[in-house]
């Protein structure tokens, strides 16, 4: 089943980047905690909050990992879809689209998918619409062949 290769291959490497992020996150609050202050006071204050700043970061992107590993394990991979929404892998005369997370390209056994969410302006353009409807999107017309 393509929907669930897809979704397994987008698991899998969110699943490892959340491990690289939690990684990250560890070795950097222990440079932090162990960076022993010298008589440059400044300097060791600057060197903890730039630490921090990037410590910051690396749990935003923790959480928006966990977040769209939550949103992924959502789709119904059964679900017989008449019109474009979650979960839905829409092929067209263009491009091959998988309604889901905001992922990007896949190239699965050859072939050319693209992992976008509802929100994105082509998955907005096609929510809704159904087999054989057209949708008009940057100067070029797509044509719904077939949902999964």
């Amino acid at each position: 089943m393509i929907k669930e290769a897809l979704q397994t291959i987008m698991g899998n490497d969110l699943n490892s980047k959340l491990k690289q992020l939690n990684t990250d996150i560890v070795s950097l609050r222990d440079s932090r905690n162990n960076d022993t202050k010298s008589s440059a006071g400044d300097k060791y204050e600057t060197g903890r909050e730039m630490a921090q700043i990037e410590l910051n970061k690396l749990e935003i992107q923790l959480a928006k990992t966990k977040e769209l590993l939550q949103e992924l394990e959502k789709i119904n991979l059964v679900t017989e879809y008449k019109r474009v929404e979650f979960g839905a892998l829409v092929m067209s005369n263009q491009e091959n689209y998988f309604i889901s997370i905001p992922y990007g390209k896949i190239i699965h056994e050859g072939i050319t998918y693209y992992a976008i969410s509802a929100a994105s302006p082509m998955g907005a353009a096609l929510l809704r619409k159904g087999p054989g409807e057209r949708v008009e999107f940057n100067g070029r017309t797509v044509v719904i062949n077939q949902l999964i």
